[in-house]
């Protein structure tokens, strides 16, 4: 992930900063391993606990940091993400 996020820099450095933005679209298949490498990292926790407390905060980052930020705003910041103005 380091190293797309370098090369997407470097980009843009030689482009000028026109699009400030990652390519989403780079990210899609490293996403799936992320979630395989944090499932297997949570499962090797023995503290029964320990382990729902960092499943809750693992599940509250996702739910705050995604689809509850997309709902929340989507009037306001996200509703002329696919149409024209």
């Amino acid at each position: 992930m380091q190293t797309i996020i370098i090369l997407a820099r470097n980009g843009e450095l030689n482009y000028g900063f026109k699009q400030i933005s990652l390519q989403v679209s780079y990210l899609f298949p490293i996403i799936g391993l992320v979630y395989g490498l944090v499932g297997y990292t949570q499962s090797r926790i023995k503290n029964r606990t320990l382990q729902l407390m960092v499943l809750a905060i693992t599940l509250i980052l996702f739910f705050v940091g995604g689809p509850i930020k997309f709902i929340t705003r989507y009037e306001g910041v996200f509703s002329t993400w696919f149409l024209p103005r």
